[in-house]
């Protein structure tokens, strides 16, 4: 699932406080959490979105009930994906296909001990989803990292071209200790086999995924929307055609993805962090 190619960028729990840089450099949109009281669930309503200007859909309006912008809130206890999440390529219903889950990854297990993921009490309004382990990096290049996935179609191609960015909550530990953090989108020209078309291993440079990268305060809710126009490649991969998180891209989402790592620096760091309330806008 992953590479080991050179990953230095070329870019330049329920504590409330002031927000840190938190994709600030990137003009990315975040906001405080007030207080669990006063958050607004996600399935509180449609919000009326506008389809994106390189699509013309024909379906009928969304309506609140069911929620069709919401990806996942953990509030039933499960890492279910909702499966009335709005689908462009799936008349006449325009929800999911076939819903996936959200899961805790490790593709480094000789790197990665005591990994866990889970649903766990302690999110915004009820539940979260929280991964913890000890990150071991040689500094050999092979890059380990501690992934979290929402694959909204079980891991196939899911199009997402009606909407224009993604938010969700996150929390990163006090004992949490990565030295790299960012937020992707693997697509299938980005993504290896045999999810993915990016063929050729690490010579090919797969797995140059759309993201940004971000920081948080310790211990504490923050809430962050992604426009999908912030998402760029940031490695030495391949480039895809577009080259910018549209068109193809968007209609060609495999997953939404969480990554901690230490970016081939040698030590070990302890990892824990936790997503709530996922939904595209």
């Amino acid at each position: 699932m992953k590479s080991n190619f050179n990953r230095t960028s070329k870019r330049g729990g329920k504590a409330v406080g002031p927000l840190l840089a938190f994709f600030g450099s990137l003009g990315l949109g975040w906001a405080v959490l007030a207080g669990c009281s006063t958050h607004t669930p996600f399935d509180s309503g449609y919000p009326g979105l506008t389809p994106t200007p390189n699509v013309t859909p024909v379906y009928p309006a969304p309506t609140s009930v069911p929620n069709k912008t919401l990806v996942a809130n953990f509030d039933s206890g499960a890492a279910t994906i909702n499966p009335y999440l709005m689908e462009m390529n799936n008349a006449p219903s325009y929800n999911l296909k076939a819903a996936g889950s959200v899961t805790a990854v490790n593709n480094f297990p000789a790197f990665l001990t005591g990994f866990t993921g889970a649903v766990v009490p302690g999110g915004v309004t009820g539940n979260c989803f929280r991964v913890q382990g000890t990150l071991t990096d040689p500094g050999t290049s092979t890059f380990p990292a501690v992934e979290l996935e929402a694959q909204m179609e079980g891991g196939n191609l899911y199009d997402g071209s009606f909407f224009s960015g993604v938010k969700f909550y996150i929390w990163i530990g006090g004992d949490d200790a990565a030295l790299k953090r960012d937020f992707s989108i693997p697509v299938y020209q980005t993504q290896g086999t045999p999810q993915g078309g990016c063929v050729g291993g690490n010579a090919g440079g797969c797995y140059d995924n759309f993201a940004v990268n971000y920081t948080a305060p310790s211990g504490q809710w923050a809430l962050g929307s992604v426009p999908f126009t912030s998402l760029q490649q940031a490695y030495a991969g391949v480039v895809t055609n577009p080259p910018t998180f549209t068109g193809a891209n968007l209609q060609q989402m495999l997953w939404l993805q969480w990554e901690e790592s230490r970016n081939n620096t040698p030590g070990t760091s302890t990892i824990d962090f936790a997503v709530d309330d996922i939904e595209f806008y």
